[in-house]
């Protein structure tokens, strides 16, 4: 979890019988976040990710969510549709979220399949540590489900409008803060360092 529902519940100063709803909201505003930058950021385990290669020369595999903890496996798909596993002594992690094949390019096999843990984690604990939700992610995730929460009181979506020169208006979005927009541009699918 990106944020936990117990950080939600501080938030929004709610009882612990409405975790379900606070659930719900959490899980509404991680997927919006995910949408919006285009990437898996939530820890999962064992994350099955099918590929190919992107081009016949190269040897990496970018995966869709980092960081990488751990590779459990990486199989491919034979011609007769048999699935064979892939000598892990054959492959390295490099960074964050790149597979290196060190025995020529990927495209030698027709589909690849990745099965790996990574992404964020409100509460990293276990071996080896999961990463820990940036802070500035943390913050704008939270502002957003609080911003939720005010824009959808009593089932109504407010919407204010902004004079500019010219007397001219403009709407902003009614359902997303403009620091979690903002923030989700500049994180958008970004593949680290």
């Amino acid at each position: 979890m990106l944020i936990t529902v117990a950080e939600v519940r501080k938030l929004t100063g709610t009882r612990p019988e409405d975790d379900e709803g606070l659930q719900d909201q959490r899980d509404s505003v991680v997927g919006l976040w995910e949408d919006l930058t285009c990437r898996l950021w939530e820890r999962r385990v064992d994350h099955v990710y099918n590929t190919q290669a992107v081009s016949a020369r190269t040897n990496i595999i970018w995966l869709p969510l980092w960081p990488v903890e751990s590779i459990t496996k990486i199989e491919h798909v034979e011609r007769d549709g048999d699935i064979a596993l892939i000598d892990a002594t054959r492959y390295h992690l490099q960074g964050d979220n790149k597979v290196v094949y060190e025995c020529g390019p990927w495209a030698q096999f027709e589909e690849i399949i990745v099965t790996f843990t990574g992404g964020y984690t409100a509460n990293p604990t276990g071996v080896p540590l999961p990463a820990e939700t940036p802070a500035d992610v943390k913050r704008v995730l939270l502002r957003q489900l609080q911003f939720e929460r005010q824009r959808f009181a009593n089932d109504k979506i407010m919407i204010r409008s902004q004079n500019f020169e010219g007397g001219s208006g403009a709407y902003e979005k009614a359902t997303v803060h403009p620091s979690f927009q903002a923030l989700a541009k500049r994180k958008r699918n970004k593949r680290p360092g």
